[in-house]
């Protein structure tokens, strides 16, 4: 890209100076990470550190790094692309918009290309990153799929209501689902042509009294069945049993708990210290939560039963991404 294309996309996306690194003025700053705007005690400085250091980044000439600023398309798909220095992407070779090359490699991998300018949403980053894993799915499988692999977060929940799919994604947001992913692949990956499925073979779990749905796995028809208890304080315990292993002890296999807000902020470290237990999603003054045994639910001479709850169990993690409100 030569010096006048370079100063219009600059102008224009905000980019060159502020977000990608390399041949930009100011790339002494990528390789020091002292934002005037950037603490080291604020959540997202170990990702910007790391995206200064691999030159994804540098500041603004003001000294800052604006890191609640949203990032377009382009941007993140630039950083995307370039945090994996591939040898075959040919920038500064494409017609004079400096996104060019990162769109024709994107298109090359067969990706679906996002929407380019501002308003670029969480839904579209998780689309991005599940066709870098090589994963061609629509926008609800991707996130499902992401959260699944401990690549993305919920903002206020793990599950499709919690990740708030339509924010917009911020720049230090940004950095940290491309560091995450660059722990996890090494190399970024082609997509299909044909749209893939993730959980596609699922039965959806419906709760009309309390609002909310699950997708289990096909293979789980028939074999649950659901306990609903009420407690003094309001808590609500809806226990997914298996039917096989209910016969040879109490056979639960995760329970959705349901807390009134107050009790679980009262209660939430003393929760959390003593089941294994995942946060869902809030609503109505009720916290939704996922929580498995920790004792002993299948006596250990009933090798029948105790092979059907071990597939059951086997899908619990995946389940709690599939959690989402009716209403």
């Amino acid at each position: 890209m030569n010096m006048s294309s370079y100063k219009k996309a600059a102008t224009a996306a905000v980019l060159g100076l502020s977000l990608l690194g390399g041949a930009a003025a100011g790339s002494a700053q990528a390789s020091s990470i002292s934002f005037k705007d950037v603490s080291k005690s604020y959540w997202g400085y170990s990702s910007i550190r790391w995206g200064a250091q691999n030159k994804l980044i540098t500041g603004y000439p003001d000294g800052t790094f604006k890191p609640n600023k949203a990032v377009d398309g382009n941007e993140f798909l630039a950083m995307l692309i370039r945090a994996y220095h591939p040898a075959d992407l040919k920038e500064g070779k494409g017609t004079g918009n400096w996104a060019s090359a990162y769109l024709s490699y994107a298109k090359k991998l067969g990706w679906k290309t996002a929407s380019t300018g501002a308003g670029f949403t969480r839904a579209e980053a998780a689309v991005y990153l599940a066709n870098a894993t090589g994963h061609n799915y629509s926008t609800e499988n991707s996130i499902l799929y992401l959260m699944d692999q401990g690549l993305i977060q919920g903002k206020s929940g793990l599950s499709l209501a919690g990740y708030q799919q339509q924010d917009k994604v911020t720049r230090t947001e940004a950095l940290a689902l491309i560091q995450r992913l660059k722990g996890k692949i090494s190399k970024l990956k082609a997509v299909s042509s044909t749209r893939q499925s993730y959980l596609g073979g699922n039965i959806q779990y419906r709760n009309d009294k309390y609002g909310f749905t699950l997708k289990l796995p096909k293979s789980w028809a028939d074999k649950y069945e659901v306990r609903d208890t009420v407690g003094k304080d309001g808590y609500v315990s809806l226990d997914f049993i298996s039917k096989a292993a209910k016969k040879s002890a109490s056979g639960i296999v995760f329970t959705i708990g349901i807390w009134p807000e107050k009790v679980w902020k009262a209660d939430e470290k003393e929760i959390k210290g003593q089941i294994p237990i995942w946060q869902l999603a809030g609503k109505g003054g009720k916290v939704y939560a996922l929580h498995t045994p920790t004792d002993v639910q299948v006596l250990s001479d009933d090798a029948k039963a105790k092979k059907e709850y071990d597939l059951l169990f086997a899908g619990v993690k995946k389940l709690k991404s599939t959690f989402n409100f009716t209403k």
